[in-house]
């Protein structure tokens, strides 16, 4: 694989490999059910 440089922001390690950080992010959107007043959907955003 030839590497000419890293993408703008980026550095290249050539160094020893790194252990990846532990980082999710969820998103749960459901629509509300036609009998429910309000706003018709829910936005849930978990990080």
């Amino acid at each position: 694989m030839r590497i000419d440089r890293p993408p703008p922001g980026e550095e290249l390690n050539r160094g020893a490999e790194t252990e990846p950080r532990v980082a999710a992010s969820v998103i749960v959107l459901r629509d509300a059910a036609p009998d429910d007043e309000g706003p018709g959907v829910e936005v849930l955003l978990v990080k």
